[in-house]
């Protein structure tokens, strides 16, 4: 594939998403996560691209309406991607964020 995209920052779903891409391919990264991981040399050595991504290198004012016009369409359901938690499960938020349990996690105080 051409590219692949990473939210979760777990060391063995990165490393996939980087193994999955064609030569010349490039993977986003987006996630941030406590463990660190290696990338396998050979597979950038054969023209793959690992990119770090930050606040989506996109311009607010015409990306977030384009964005809500698609889940609106049913074409992008960021909603599935949020889990809530009371802000007192706040070490729970961030250990399930850290494990890739959850993609979004939104304290509600």
């Amino acid at each position: 594939m051409q590219y692949s995209f990473d939210s979760t920052a777990v060391p063995e779903v990165v490393s996939t998403a980087v193994a999955s891409l064609r030569t010349t391919g490039v993977c986003g990264l987006v996630g941030v996560g406590a463990a660190e991981y290696r990338l396998d040399a050979n597979l950038l050595l054969m023209g793959r691209t690992v990119k770090g991504i930050i606040e989506g290198d996109a311009v607010p004012h015409t990306f977030i309406p384009r964005m809500i016009e698609m889940w609106r369409q049913g074409r992008f359901p960021f909603d599935r991607l949020v889990t809530t938690y009371p802000l007192a499960q706040i070490n729970e938020a961030e250990a399930d964020t850290t494990s890739g349990k959850v993609v979004k996690p939104v304290l509600i105080p």
